[in-house]
């Protein structure tokens, strides 16, 4: 587990470091890598070089370079929980959310006057001695609004999981890192929920392939791969009938699969609609229509009721990017995508916490029931 600590300049984070040393955390400095390259560049290590080195380091590599710093060193010993201290910028927030499984943030807030009190009476080198210096990197601390990659402590603070307040109250502050620590404990320690939720005309058309080469083509297997240990709560499953009159014998077929599907516990078909539009050499398209809202609004439900904790989507339609990036920034829920390469967008792939091939989990399942 990494718990990653950000807040204002003098915020007093110490006691909260401490409490989780006492846990059997490791301590890591993200300003430590910044003070030994000021150290070989012969300059003065104080908050602004500091700042403007980690700005420089963020515009070179990414957002996330000083993370990928620290991470390097807790990846040496994985047994191991980290304290990652401090973060600046929402990219590193990002970067470990999408690169650490076990990634908590969390960040100490208190009054200003109280943090240049704070300030002026530890006395660190580096830190700025009168009201004015203290307040010009203060305000650059908390959003550098020049620099999209320079500190923006302020909406690193909108990402965290919980929030201390430390106006100087130590018995509140002690009482607060308690209930976060429960509340940790509560969620490394309880099984994930899984919502799946499938674009049926992907998945239907995506194994029509398999299904030729004699391939066993079991949903529940399928399922049951994708959800692991983890508990199942639902599958949707969006897709329309087909047309009878066009052909009576695919339409049995697809039927039939519905059929058997709708046999499936916590299996939901859900049924859309379809156009039919007569062209000019007298065939007939067809086109259904209302499936991806659908989807999205069952995505978008389940997240504000709080339903799963991990949503999987079988789809290669980039239109529910926008909905992923909602589920994963507002709702703070993992999201995966499983995908058949040749109707998948790389796009949405990379819009989600995971992805998963479903052609190698129908591979590895005719293999092993062989």
């Amino acid at each position: 587990m990494i718990i990653g600590l950000t807040g204002r300049i003098a915020a007093g984070k110490e006691t909260l470091t401490q409490f989780l040393r006492d846990k059997g955390f490791v301590y890591l400095e993200s300003s430590k890598p910044l003070k030994d390259e000021l150290v070989k560049r012969d300059k003065e290590i104080t908050r602004a070089n500091m700042q403007d080195l980690g700005d420089e380091l963020r515009r070179k590599y990414g957002a996330g370079a000083i993370m990928k710093l620290l991470l390097e060193i807790a990846d040496k010993d994985k047994t191991k929980n980290y304290i990652f201290d401090s973060l600046r910028n929402a990219g590193e927030a990002d970067f470990l959310r999408k690169n650490v499984k076990d990634f908590f943030l969390i960040g100490v807030d208190a009054p200003q006057r109280l943090r240049f009190e704070r300030i002026v009476s530890r006395g660190k080198p580096s830190d700025p001695k009168i009201l004015e210096e203290f307040l010009e990197v203060d305000n650059r601390d908390f959003f550098d609004e020049k620099n999209p990659l320079g500190q923006q402590v302020g909406k690193v603070m909108e990402k965290a999981d919980f929030i201390i307040m430390n106006d100087g109250d130590l018995e509140k502050s002690m009482k607060r890192i308690k209930e976060i620590w429960r509340e940790i404990e509560k969620k490394m320690n309880k099984i994930e929920r899984v919502s799946i939720f499938v674009d049926g005309r992907n998945f239907y058309h995506s194994t029509k392939k398999f299904k030729k080469q004699n391939f066993d083509i079991k949903f529940q297997d399928i399922v049951q791969d994708l959800v692991g240990n983890r508990q199942l709560i639902h599958v949707y499953y969006y897709n329309a009938l087909l047309d009878k009159e066009q052909n009576s014998e695919t339409y049995r077929i697809h039927n039939e699969f519905l059929d058997i599907l709708k046999k499936i516990p916590k299996f939901k078909i859900i049924l859309c609609d379809v156009r039919k539009t007569k062209k000019e050499n007298g065939d007939f398209s067809y086109e259904v229509k209302g499936d991806d809202i659908y989807l999205a609004h069952d995505l978008l439900i389940g997240a504000f009721d709080n339903l799963y904790d991990i949503a999987i989507i079988i789809s290669g339609d980039a239109d529910f990017i926008p909905v992923i990036n909602t589920l994963r920034k507002r709702f703070k829920k993992l999201v995966g995508n499983g995908f058949f390469r040749r109707t998948s967008s790389y796009k949405l792939r990379q819009s989600c916490d995971f992805s998963i091939n479903l052609s190698k989990i129908i591979k590895k399942l005719n293999k092993k029931n062989q």
